[in-house]
C-alpha cells in the first residue's frame, strides 16, 4: 500500500464563514465591550474599521519608512486578529503579520506629519515585499513610474496592471484587479495559522508572470527579527511554480497561456505544515456580497435651521 502525505481537508465556505458565525455578538457590541474593558483608550483605537481599511500605512511602527501610499488593510482569521495589506497602484501585497494597524495621523489623532503603521516588532511579520510592481510580465521587475521623494509612486501604467476594486463576500474580502489583460480575483485568509492567498486567474493569461512573493526582511537595529517563514504552493496547476530568485526574492512563476485556474499561496512558520485539500467556491460567487456588518438600526431625529 503506498503511503500518502497526510492532508487536511478544507472547505473553502466554512474559511470565510467563520469569522461571522465565530462572532455572538454584533460588531457593535464588540466595540462597546472594548471600551469598557479600555475606559481611556481613545476613539480611533477601540472603533471597527469593517474587515478593512484604506491608508498610507509606514513599516515597523509610526517612525518606520512609508511602506505603501495606498493601500488596504484586510483583517482575517476568526478573530480578524490578522492583517496582510495590498498596495492598489502596483498589485502588490506589502506584508502579512500578527496583530493590525495601528491608526494615526490627521484624521486619527490628529497629528500633521504621522502616518497609520504595520507593527513595530519584526517577530510579528510573516512577509515584507518591497517597493515596486507586485507582478512581473515576462520577468521584468523594472517599476516604470516617475519618482517623488526618491520613490516611485502612482498607479502602474494600465498595459502592465490595474487596480478594479475590492468586495466583501461573507467574512473575507475579495480584491480584484489585472495583470497584462488578465482579470484576477485573489482573496486573503488565515487557516490554521498559516496567512494564505487565494488566487482565481479567471481566463488565459496571455504573458508570462511572476507573482511577488516576499524579499529578504529587513533586519532591526536590536529586537527580535522576523521569524524563517516557508512559502508554499497549494493545488497549483501544471506549470505554476514557486521559486527564488538570486536575490532572495520568492517569486510564483505563471508560464504564457496557463488556463483558467484557482491556486492558494500559504505563509506558515511550520516547514512541516501538511498540505491543504481545499474545496473551493464558484469564483463568481466571491463577488456576490454577503449578510450586513451592521445590523442594527439607528435612529436620528433631523431639525431645520
Amino acid at each position: 500500500m503506498k503511503r500518502r502525505s497526510p492532508c487536511l481537508i478544507v472547505s473553502f465556505l466554512s474559511l470565510f464563514l467563520i469569522p461571522l458565525a465565530t462572532f455572538a455578538q454584533t460588531r457593535a457590541d464588540r466595540v462597546q465591550s472594548t471600551v469598557e474593558a479600555n475606559p481611556k483608550a481613545n476613539w480611533w483605537q477601540v472603533m471597527d474599521t469593517g474587515p478593512f481599511i484604506t491608508d498610507t500605512f509606514r513599516m515597523y511602527g509610526a517612525q518606520g519608512p512609508v511602506g505603501v501610499l495606498k493601500g488596504v488593510a484586510i483583517k482575517v482569521g476568526p478573530d480578524e486578529d490578522h492583517t496582510l495589506v495590498f498596495d492598489t497602484e502596483t498589485m502588490r501585497m506589502v506584508a502579512g503579520f500578527e496583530g493590525k494597524v495601528s491608526m494615526g495621523g490627521t484624521p486619527w489623532d490628529g497629528k500633521h506629519g504621522g502616518n497609520s503603521a504595520f507593527p513595530t516588532d519584526h517577530s510579528k511579520y510573516y512577509f515584507t515585499t518591497e517597493w515596486g510592481p507586485g507582478w512581473a510580465i515576462a520577468g521584468d521587475w523594472t517599476d516604470p513610474r516617475e519618482k517623488d521623494n526618491d520613490l516611485p509612486n502612482g498607479p502602474l501604467p494600465d498595459e502592465h496592471s490595474e487596480y478594479l476594486g475590492i468586495y466583501r463576500h461573507e467574512g473575507g474580502s475579495v480584491l480584484s484587479y489585472q495583470i497584462a489583460g488578465t482579470q484576477i480575483l485573489e482573496q486573503p485568509g488565515l487557516i490554521d495559522g498559516q496567512l494564505v492567498r487565494f488566487f482565481y486567474l479567471r481566463e488565459a493569461t496571455s504573458k508570462p508572470l511572476q507573482i511577488l512573493v516576499s524579499d529578504p526582511p529587513a533586519v532591526p537595529e536590536k529586537g527580535p527579527k522576523t521569524p524563517p517563514i516557508f512559502a508554499r504552493l497549494n493545488n497549483a496547476p501544471e506549470g505554476v511554480k514557486l521559486e527564488t530568485l538570486e536575490s532572495g526574492r520568492k517569486v510564483v512563476t505563471i508560464p504564457e497561456g496557463s488556463p483558467p485556474s484557482n491556486f492558494q499561496l500559504f505563509y506558515s512558520r511550520n516547514e512541516l505544515a501538511p498540505p491543504l485539500k481545499i474545496e473551493m467556491a464558484d469564483p463568481d460567487l466571491l463577488t456576490q456580497g454577503g449578510p450586513a456588518l451592521f445590523p442594527e438600526t439607528v435612529d436620528v431625529n433631523g431639525r431645520m435651521s
